[in-house]
């Protein structure tokens, strides 16, 4: 038994050794200010969004990578009488294929199968605080652009999703979503 706990550690540290293993992600921050209609009754609504993404990569060979990124994400919405926060988990499994490359950028095309769990919390003056869960799956698709600062350190921009979403006894949709996020990462290579 020993040995082949010594042949199999053997052989994953020499995996580990000629792999080329990278780590990065990304921190987003957002704040907005609109108008809100409620009931009939106008007011302004403000909204504050963070994110964190840690990314873990392998790449299988010069054109392609397979990784996985979590997703953490807290927003608030304060809307006068009525506020709104929502805590977010996911997990998204992904691969990239690097398609062009011209120097140090590179243009890539990303697919990923996302799972999130949201969490809704409501405060309402004078009332019990109000609670939902949502369980969301989707399966995406986006461009990359890559900037290889060094061997070691790249820059990515991630925009334009294409994907399909599945809300667990909600909704489902498919959607192109061109134009609200753009995501910067940095990643390390070992």
């Amino acid at each position: 038994m020993k040995k082949i706990l010594f042949a199999v550690a053997g052989i994953l540290a020499s995996m580990t050794v000629s792999a080329q293993v990278w780590v990065g992600g990304s921190l987003g921050f957002s704040s907005r200010s609109y108008d809100s209609e409620e009931n009939l009754v106008e007011s302004e609504a403000n909204e504050i969004d963070i994110d964190f993404s840690p990314t873990i990569g392998y790449a299988i060979n010069d054109k392609m990578d397979a990784g996985i990124e979590l997703s953490f994400g807290s927003t608030k919405n304060f809307m006068g009488e009525k506020d709104a926060s929502i805590s977010s988990f996911g997990i998204a499994p992904f691969v990239r294929y690097n398609f062009f490359q011209s120097g140090k950028i590179s243009f890539l095309a990303k697919a990923s199968a996302d799972f999130f769990t949201d969490k809704w919390n409501y405060a309402l003056p004078g009332e019990q605080n109000y609670e939902e869960k949502y369980t969301k799956f989707g399966i995406y698709a986006s461009p990359l652009i890559k900037y290889q600062v060094t061997d070691h350190i790249a820059l990515v921009a991630e925009f334009a999703e294409l994907g399909f979403t599945k809300v667990k006894d909600e909704s489902t949709s498919i959607q192109l979503d061109v134009d609200s996020d753009l995501y910067f990462g940095i990643y390390y290579a070992f």
